[in-house]
């Protein structure tokens, strides 16, 4: 009989533009369904349309407008569940508070926990007020729960450093999320002419996109380039006013969402990802552009933390002079181009889609 498996979530599955949510997430789990008896809570509810494939999918009544009121509905729902049958794994994808309920859960059923971390659940960026681990009473919540959990997974070294440095120390596994390369196939693209980037990403104040329209438009300034840009813009106009400021809304192309399955063509219609965000988790945006042989370039956080400057052109946050600097430095170096897009591509061939399926459904059935 298949292991019974309760998989906790603040949203992400069938919600948002397209009902494709955090696309990779829905991928994993309907992997896992694969192996386990997989029910999903989510305290947001799917869009009307959304029919989930291989897992049941349970959240409170649209009506209920208090997030708190639908995370208690969410645990009246899984006792009812368990009443039924017995799960014997809870697991959560983000750490608070999804993570806190799973381990109370876990003590109460006297079965093993999981907490995946996801970006802001081990971050803590004091200029933009940001992170759980930034506010008190989450932190504590949070770093109970981390330290209570029968596993906890980070997506990165860089996730696990920021927790040690807040004294959670305990055992932790590094699970990044990995792409298809069937999917997202490799190729160098060597710059062109016009130097083709390539941004994807939320505008919010994480992200940092000041920093980087300010190095795109340093390096406009030094050669013909374009940029990119994809995600849904939650600052009002903000970067686009930015960019007309600096002479470069010609130069700009600002994209909403598009859909999940589109993405392997435009990463292959790109040379160059920048990304300056002041936290990550991991980023699953540069995970796609390593894997589709597009140089990296960006802040060292998350991927970029760890796979550092043999994979990527990497400086520290805010500094965007230096990440123009570099991108132009490198242009006519193409060897060494090509060396840093060959090691990311050895990462993401040893860290697929299918590893990481393997890595947790492994851990699963161990527990």
């Amino acid at each position: 009989m298949k292991k019974r498996l309760a998989i906790w979530i603040p949203g992400g599955i069938g919600n948002g533009n397209f009902s494709q949510g955090y696309p990779m997430l829905e991928k994993l789990v309907d992997r896992l369904a694969d192996e386990f008896d997989v029910f999903v809570f989510s305290q947001v509810p799917p869009n009307p349309d959304y029919i989930p494939s291989r897992f049941a999918l349970k959240y409170p009544p649209r009506s209920i407008k208090s997030g708190k009121v639908r995370w208690i509905v969410l645990v009246y729902f899984f006792f009812l569940q368990n009443r039924k049958q017995k799960f014997n794994v809870v697991q959560a994808f983000w750490g608070y508070p999804a993570g806190f309920i799973v381990v109370l859960l876990g003590n109460i059923l006297r079965i093993p926990s999981i907490i995946n971390l996801m970006g802001a659940d081990a971050a803590s960026v004091e200029s933009i007020d940001y992170g759980i681990l930034h506010h008190r009473i989450p932190r504590r919540i949070a770093s109970w729960s981390y330290r209570n959990t029968s596993v906890l997974i980070c997506l990165s070294e860089f996730q696990k450093s920021t927790l040690l440095s807040f004294g959670i120390h305990r055992a932790m596994r590094i699970i990044p999320w990995g792409v298809d390369p069937g999917i997202y196939p490799f190729s160098v693209h060597s710059p062109q002419e016009v130097l083709r980037i390539i941004h994807v990403g939320h505008i919010n104040p994480v992200k940092d996109q000041v920093s980087l329209l300010r190095a795109f438009a340093t390096i406009r300034r030094k050669r013909p380039a374009r940029l990119k840009w994809f995600g849904i813009d939650c600052r009002n106009g903000e970067m686009q006013k930015l960019s007309h400021e600096l002479g470069i809304e010609h130069d700009v192309e600002f994209m909403d969402v598009v859909p999940y399955a589109d993405m392997p063509h435009h990463y292959q219609e790109t040379d160059l990802m920048l990304h300056t965000s002041l936290s990550e988790g991991q980023c699953m945006a540069l995970t796609e552009a390593a894997a589709s042989g597009v140089l990296m370039a960006g802040t060292r956080v998350g991927l970029l933390w760890d796979l550092g400057e043999r994979c990527a052109i990497v400086v520290e946050p805010g500094d965007f002079a230096g990440l123009a600097d570099q991108v132009l430095d490198i242009l006519p170096r193409t060897a060494e181009w090509r060396d840093k897009v060959e090691s990311a591509r050895e990462w993401s061939a040893g860290h697929s889609f299918d590893w990481a399926v393997n890595e947790f459904t492994s851990l699963i059935r161990s527990l």
